[in-house]
């Protein structure tokens, strides 16, 4: 065979080939190549490391197929998840990925580059272009065809698969209800009548109710963001209210920092500061804590890192410098000199002195734990509890801590009798859902959900 003739096969043979095979700006070597460090910029790089990762996930680890695209593409594992649910339940007799095709998987991983809004977008405008198309206008007809399904579904409701039993005891539902109403993130109580209360919900916004719970009505429907974390107030400034928004693991994607109201509830408006579009660790917030007795002075639990202001918002500090993702933030109801930040690696950064920035020690509540929340005992100071998971194990336990977080210790026996209840999930969930209360007179009478 010529010199010609070699070349001629070569070019047929190539010929057979994908178009991107011979390219030398896609990576050749996936374990080498689609390293974090080693990623290109370029869209079909980054697919091609991601359709590597998903075979690697597929044919060793499958629970780990999220967080495999995400380091392949650059974004966050739950815009991933959200992606992978949309398409799933698109055709679920499909199968998960991992029984679809390459196409399909291309489709997912284009799907989880495009966050759901812009962190800049105003929210009405987001909202009209989702509900009504490009040109912003919403189907009338559309919108009667959905009040008669509504008004249909009220009349005639299915079997419960969610939602308050139907003779709970010592419990009164608030929602109007029988069904599950959605998820409520968090509730504040805003005087001291009990009458007044602010609800936070997951994907529509505030609600408030100034009749103890009987009647409820939205703040605003054209807020930044609808999907609210938490709501906090200092005890002595009852006009002064923060609201983390855009919670992870939330059911919406509602990127706007942190909201605050100065007129006890009624209106709210973005701390300029905490705007995603200017300092992106704000893109989730997952908790917001005020001090008891300042209410200019604030912890934020953020997607990357805890930050704390000092003058109600205007500037915020990044708490040790610490850019791991933190879980939750506190301080103590009576003793604003003791404050804490969780952090989504198990450990608990603490504070009894007043400084968490350089008068703070870190310990480790549970190696491996993910999502680590706690609580503080009101009536002593030095008792507090935490909610952890572990990754490794997947199943969520439960801590406790006689000396101000110094120290903690396992509840085995409690994380047993409230996994066989089905109270805890055992996998690692903890940022959508379980919390703590501990009774504000006995601290050892403690409430988890």
């Amino acid at each position: 065979m010529n010199r010609h003739s070699r070349a001629i096969l070569f070019f047929l043979a190539a010929g057979a080939m994908p178009a991107f095979a011979l390219r030398d700006d896609l990576p050749q070597d996936p374990s080498r190549d689609c390293r974090a460090e080693a990623l290109a910029s370029s869209v079909e790089y980054r697919a091609q490391c991601a359709l590597h990762a998903i075979a690697s996930a597929c044919a060793s680890a499958p629970h780990e197929l999220p967080a495999a695209i995400a380091a392949a593409i650059g974004v966050h594992p739950l815009q991933v998840r959200k992606a992978m649910g949309r398409h799933t339940l698109a055709d679920p007799g499909r199968g998960d990925l991992c029984l679809r095709g390459e196409s399909e998987r291309r489709e997912v991983i284009a799907a989880s580059r495009q966050a759901k809004k812009v962190p800049s977008e105003a929210g009405q405008r987001w909202l009209l272009r989702e509900l009504g198309g490009a040109d912003g206008t919403i189907d009338a007809a559309a919108v009667s065809r959905a009040l008669d399904q509504r008004a249909e579904m009220l009349a005639q409701p299915r079997a419960k698969s969610a939602g308050l039993p139907g003779t709970p005891s010592g419990w009164t539902n608030l929602t109007g209800y029988t069904q599950s109403a959605g998820r409520i993130n968090h509730i504040l109580f805003t005087s001291a009548t009990g009458n007044d209360i602010l609800a936070a919900s997951d994907g529509g916004g505030i609600w408030r109710s100034t009749n103890g719970g009987t009647s409820w009505t939205a703040i605003n429907d054209f807020l930044g963001s609808l999907s609210i974390a938490n709501l906090a107030k200092a005890g002595n400034d009852a006009n002064t209210i923060y609201a983390g928004t855009n919670a992870y693991g939330s059911h919406t994607y509602f990127p706007f920092g942190v909201i605050k109201s100065t007129d006890g509830g009624t209106t709210w408006s973005q701390v300029a500061a905490t705007n995603p579009s200017i300092n992106t660790d704000f893109e989730y917030v997952l908790r917001i804590a005020v001090n008891p007795g300042n209410s200019q002075h604030v912890l934020a639990a953020t997607f990357r890192g805890a930050y704390e202001t000092f003058n109600g918002g205007n500037s915020w500090t990044k708490v040790g410098g610490i850019s791991t993702m933190a879980t939750f933030v506190a301080f103590h109801p009576t003793d604003a000199s003791r404050a804490a930040i969780a952090y989504h690696d198990g450990t608990l950064r603490y504070t009894t002195a007043g400084n968490l920035q350089s008068a703070s020690t870190t310990v480790t509540v549970r190696a491996n734990g993910n999502y680590l929340k706690f609580a503080y005992a009101k009536s002593d100071v030095t008792r507090m509890y935490a909610l952890v998971s572990d990754f490794n194990a997947p199943a969520t336990h439960l801590y406790t801590s006689t000396t101000g977080g110094a120290s903690w210790n396992p509840m085995p026996a409690h994380d047993t009798a409230l996994t066989n209840k089905g109270i805890f999930f055992n996998n690692t969930y903890l940022y959508y859902t379980g919390g703590l209360w501990v009774d504000p007179v006995t601290p050892t009478r403690v409430a988890v959900f």
